[in-house]
């Protein structure tokens, strides 16, 4: 006779220093570990322009309102205070509306697979059993290296292209770790 003890397990906290989704469950009982978004920091020349383009209108603004006088005469007036506000504005628009597609482009790795997802309106859809992953591509240069960004690419056995693809992901190779480590769930037991 022998005695066998049902496993338990519990979360554990993540130690890399970033926020993962661990006990979200799905409705056949796969866990998301985590859920990824492109980051704002993958087009940093975008960047830059939203917020030059939000602090110029706001000097414009100021300085047109608070001491016209360093203005020259034909820059004083409701004109240049209304200019200011609205170049503000369309900084703040552009960063806003950018930051909303990013939030619906997202990359969910479960314990079973990888779903991309893209689109508001119209949806687009890709995934790949992580038992099928035949090769995980990432691609950075330099300037995405020094920002830890980049691109990640997943293709399994059954396709010569990439099924799922996401660009300008924050630590591209963690991501690719946790697809890895749930390639072979029975070496996962086993830790």
């Amino acid at each position: 006779p022998f005695r066998a003890d049902v496993p338990s397990g519990s979360p554990v906290a993540a130690d890399d220093g970033h926020v993962h989704r661990t006990i979200e469950r799905t409705k056949n009982d796969e866990a998301v570990v985590r859920v990824i978004h492109p980051a704002m920091r993958g087009r940093p020349l975008y960047l830059l322009g939203a917020w030059l383009l939000v602090l110029a209108g706001l000097t414009l603004f100021l300085m047109a309102w608070l001491d016209p006088e360093a203005l020259p005469e034909s820059l004083r007036g409701g004109f240049t205070i209304a200019t200011g506000l609205i170049v503000a504005a369309a900084g703040i628009l552009w960063l806003g509306v950018w930051k909303l597609i990013l939030m619906f482009r997202r990359l969910t790795i479960t314990s079973e697979r990888s779903l991309f997802e893209e689109g508001f309106i119209s949806r687009r859809t890709s995934e790949v059993r992580h038992t099928d992953v035949r090769n995980l591509q990432i691609d950075q240069n330099l300037g995405q290296r020094l920002l830890d960004i980049g691109d990640l690419a997943v293709s399994s056995a059954g396709q010569e292209d990439f099924e799922v693809v996401i660009r300008s992901i924050a630590d591209p190779n963690g991501a690719a770790s946790l697809i890895r480590e749930r390639q072979h769930p029975e070496r996962q037991t086993a830790h």
